[in-house]
């Protein structure tokens, strides 16, 4: 279950980096919120950086400011890193 949410997360997450003028950012705050509920609650740094991307995300999809996407952004950079490295 975490897998498919966190795949419709991802997928409109990458749509809102790619092209933040056409992203439904209702749809984005609803795939975020359904990650953070499916989400474990694991103490590891992937969770960590997961949610804090989701929580940015929700940022965005509510306020979208130029300070909130770049917040969003940053979380999501940083999470590729955390991915790549391991």
């Amino acid at each position: 279950m975490v897998s498919a949410v966190a795949r419709r997360f991802s997928r409109l997450l990458f749509h809102a980096l790619e092209s933040p003028a056409t992203a439904n950012r209702g749809e984005l705050l609803k795939a975020a919120s359904d990650l953070l509920d499916a989400s474990p609650d694991e103490d590891t740094v992937g969770s960590r950086l997961a949610r804090g991307m989701a929580f940015r995300a929700c940022d965005w999809a509510v306020f979208g400011t130029a300070e909130s996407y770049a917040a969003l952004h940053r979380a999501s950079a940083c999470f590729r890193m955390h991915v790549a490295i391991n």
